[in-house]
């Protein structure tokens, strides 16, 4: 990466150190977004957080609210045993309820 641009400032040093994009928690809030819309939910309680995660770009930024929200949600219903998140974005229960993106 470094070897494919000359010139590098401190700044831009910094930018590359601090990337804290999560691929991972990035998929997880777009599969609960399609999990929200998918059952065409209309949860008050639920709109700033939704309207929120739409916006995300998936830097895990410690100032900012989506991070948590996908952590608290992972904690729920991904951390445990029982609950996993598949490769295509769907999230499986072991109850057998799941929901699909």
């Amino acid at each position: 990466m470094l070897s494919a641009r000359q010139g590098w400032r401190p700044q831009d040093m910094l930018a590359v150190q601090k990337d804290v994009y999560s691929d991972f928690a990035h998929s997880l809030a777009q599969a609960l977004l399609a999990a929200y819309d998918k059952r065409q939910a209309t949860n008050p309680a639920l709109t700033g957080a939704i309207a929120m995660l739409r916006g995300w770009n998936g830097q895990m930024e410690y100032s900012q609210p989506c991070p948590l929200l996908v952590t608290l949600a992972y904690s729920i219903c991904g951390g445990r045993g029982g609950k996993r998140f598949e490769s295509d974005g769907r999230i499986r229960f072991t109850d057998g309820a799941g929901c699909a993106r």
